[in-house]
């Protein structure tokens, strides 16, 4: 596509992203059916860029305003080393990109060799830590006393997600089982949906529901507001519980949450293909069942050990 469609293609897609986001500014993370109605996206070429509100968490981590030229954040916790993988991102050739923004030490060691190996010079990566401190609150501090009056001592749990093309399936028993064994030490099970699993897997929310789970959301990766909605529900938090690795494990321990991951066999389908999981991803998962997977409101200088090489280092 030129320049011309382009930018044709960025204008037209303007003006309903920015309707989403005023739609979705002010709704907290309980208001789950409303966060998910509607698949909208950040506009090309920034769609990385602007997922999450992860441009928000560099603005404050650098002190001013996320140059939409010049800077660059990763979109997420990465555990693929494979340079390739990182060469397809897009963003080490792009002559306009100064900053690249992203967690801690491992992704600054794939990053940096690649740009040494490809002789790219003129661009600085910068170690942020997790994203999460960074980001601002959605709630006020007293919306979140209230929450927590009302709730008491919450378990958060992060099921695997799906993504907007690939369906993520599950043990859903193994999960519930899991979460009833320790759920006598909360008050409340806080089920933490994917905006395209509420939207596609109604069955499951009945089926949380019916438990007693309370269904909360994020929102739309789209939503600029995400991670914060994200730190609130963190803030709230007493203990995460994950079936998979992501963002979240690093982000729970960063805010002082003890993390319990189960062992979970799980897919992702892509209309009737699955689609298999990279050797590096599933490799991480297993270093994170041997260090999160005993039940324990302890958190471990091992398990800090392994999110200050991912996520980077916090105080």
């Amino acid at each position: 596509m030129g320049v011309f469609k382009k930018t044709i293609a960025f204008i037209k897609a303007l003006p309903p992203y920015l309707k989403n986001v005023r739609r979705c500014r002010n709704l907290d993370f309980f208001e789950y059916e409303e966060l998910s109605r509607v698949d909208f996206k950040v506009p090309e070429p920034f769609s990385s860029c602007l997922s999450y509100g992860h441009h928000r968490v560099v603005s404050n981590y650098k002190g001013r305003p996320f140059n939409l030229m010049s800077d660059y954040v990763e979109h997420g916790i990465n555990a693929n080393k494979d340079p390739y993988h990182t060469r397809m991102l897009g963003h080490l050739e792009h002559p306009l990109i100064k900053h690249i923004y992203t967690y801690g030490p491992f992704r600054r060691e794939v990053i940096e060799n690649c740009l040494r190996v490809d002789g790219i010079k003129g661009k600085t990566v910068h170690t942020m830590g997790p994203y999460i401190l960074w980001a601002d609150n959605q709630m006020t501090d007293e919306r979140r006393r209230k929450v927590k009056e009302k709730y008491g001592r919450i378990l958060t749990v992060y099921p695997i997600h799906s993504t907007r093309s690939h369906q993520a399936v599950f043990d859903t028993d193994t999960l519930i089982s899991k979460i009833n064994e320790i759920r006598g030490d909360f008050d409340t099970v806080f089920m933490c949906m994917y905006w395209r699993d509420i939207q596609t897997r109604r069955d499951l929310i009945e089926k949380y529901q019916s438990l007693g789970y309370v269904i909360v959301t994020n929102g739309h990766g789209s939503d600029p507001l995400f991670i914060s909605r994200q730190k609130d529900m963190m803030m709230l938090s007493d203990m995460i519980m994950a079936n998979g690795f992501g963002s979240h494990i690093g982000y729970a321990i960063a805010l002082g949450k003890p993390v319990y991951m189960i062992k979970s066999e799980y897919k992702y389908k892509q209309s009737d293909a699955s689609v298999s999981q990279p050797k590096d991803v599933i490799d991480i998962e297993e270093r994170c069942l041997k260090l999160f997977g005993e039940y324990s409101h302890t958190i471990t200088k091992e398990q800090l050990d392994f999110v200050y090489y991912y996520w980077g280092e916090f105080k």
